[in-house]
């Protein structure tokens, strides 16, 4: 559960990223 969480905020902050770019 916590390894899901954890591929799920770097995904959230990936895309965040591309957003600001």
């Amino acid at each position: 559960m916590i390894s899901l969480s954890y591929s799920y905020d770097l995904s959230y902050s990936y895309a965040l990223s591309l957003i600001q770019l």
